[in-house]
């Protein structure tokens, strides 16, 4: 953004000034918050909630009302999520999929990650990551979509 001011001059003074000046604006990005990680029992599954004590929320510093994009992946197996209210569905099976991508409030989704499941393959012992990236979208003409990343890292097997 560029501002420019002229005086004109005045009667007291002679003559007029000008100048501009450039302006940056900042904008927040927004925020993911994870938990460390976890464990999910073999042929098991995990639950992030708040009653679990893990669970994963977004926010954005700029407004509440801002709809945030939200990309949910895992390394192996897949995420569900019990609810989808207020959401809308950009690509992926929100009942069981290994990448979701969606857009919503910040109240919405962290509503909706609520109680969302990691559930790995039949048999399957090791590690996996789930990784959260959000954006802002950016609004087009003032500030590019700002991102940030979360993840969490799932031990699978029984623990040690």
């Amino acid at each position: 953004m560029s501002i420019s001011t002229q005086d004109l001059g005045t009667s007291w003074a002679s003559g007029s000034n000008s100048g501009s000046a450039s302006v940056a604006i900042e904008v927040g990005s927004p925020i993911v918050v994870v938990p460390a990680t976890q464990w999910a029992n073999l042929n098991g599954y995990l639950t992030f909630s708040s009653f679990s004590g893990n669970l994963i929320t977004v926010s954005d510093p700029v407004s509440s009302s801002i709809v945030l994009n939200v990309d949910l992946s895992v390394t192996t197996g897949t995420v569900a999520m019990m609810s989808t209210g207020g959401l809308t569905i950009v690509s992926g099976n929100p009942n069981g999929d290994s990448n979701i991508d969606f857009t919503g409030t910040a109240s919405s989704i962290d509503a909706d990650l609520n109680w969302m499941t990691f559930d790995p393959p039949a048999g399957y012992s090791g590690a996996a990551t789930l990784t959260v990236e959000v954006s802002d979208q950016g609004d087009g003409e003032i500030y590019a979509p700002q991102t940030a990343t979360g993840q969490v890292g799932i031990l699978v097997g029984a623990r040690p």
